[in-house]
């Protein structure tokens, strides 16, 4: 009974002696490869200088106060794109520090779910690639929100309009998605922009009525190609040629 006693004392101090020398228990073990982020000195700007229509500042005014960056939606997903952390508001962000495995890793930010064609829906976000080192922190600081569908108008010009019929309509369509815009349209429309490169398919239909002529139906089609998500393409359509008959409709593209 004494051998068995001592036996149990020498294992007690052993485990004692392990845990005040820092050998690596299954915690610390766990943690060895882990690093840091902070969000707590982030800053976000939201660019929202997409081109008013009409032009006119109230216009552009509206479009800011209606963005607010503290409801935007942030998520952290690693390279196989999976979420490693619940998603939170931005106005809600962790002030702690978060710890990660040791790897790459993408801070994404967005105003809302994109949808396939709507008017007056821009949506607003980010993508910021980071990595994270063994312990040590990664900070992410200024980023700036952006566009992130594809934005559209289409206008005519006025000797044009004066032709055309008040039920003209223009369907423009990115993808899978459309838009029907009348002929007095003044609205954008946004577009989710499905591929990296997008066309931008411009179909104009209604009546066309040429000095002394009686009204005549039209058919004018375009594709403006090679779109990207976050550009705006300004649409205007005029006569390049009107006789004998036939008309020839031009279409001018002002965007970025």
């Amino acid at each position: 009974m004494k051998l068995l006693k001592s036996t149990l004392l020498s294992l007690v101090a052993l485990a004692a002696v392990s845990c005040e020398s820092g050998l690596p228990t299954e915690n610390t073990q766990q943690s060895a490869n882990k690093g840091y982020l902070s969000l707590s000195s982030l800053s976000v700007e939201l660019v929202t200088d997409h081109k008013p229509v009409d032009g006119e500042l109230s216009t552009r005014a509206l479009v800011r106060a209606a963005a607010d960056v503290n409801t935007f939606d942030c998520s952290i997903v690693n390279e196989q794109g999976q979420e490693v952390i619940p998603s939170f508001k931005y106005g809600e962000r962790p002030s702690q520090n978060i710890e990660l495995e040791a790897g790459k890793y993408i801070f994404k930010m967005i105003s809302g779910e994109i949808p396939g064609a709507e008017f007056e829906c821009p949506i607003y976000g980010l993508t910021e690639p980071f990595t994270i080192v063994r312990k040590q922190t990664t900070v992410l600081d200024e980023l700036v929100c952006t566009l992130q569908n594809i934005q559209a108008s289409i206008r005519y010009s006025a000797d044009l309009r004066a032709a055309l019929s008040d039920d003209t309509t223009a369907t423009l369509t990115v993808g899978s998605s459309s838009l029907v815009f009348g002929v007095d349209e003044t609205r954008s429309g946004y577009f989710k922009a499905e591929q990296a490169l997008n066309d931008i398919d411009v179909l104009v239909k209604g009546m066309y009525t040429q000095e002394g002529k009686e009204p005549a139906a039209f058919e004018f089609n375009t594709t403006i190609k090679n779109v990207k998500a976050g550009q705006y393409s300004d649409i205007e359509l005029y006569v390049e040629y009107s006789g004998e008959g036939n008309i020839s409709i031009s279409v001018t593209i002002d965007g970025w």
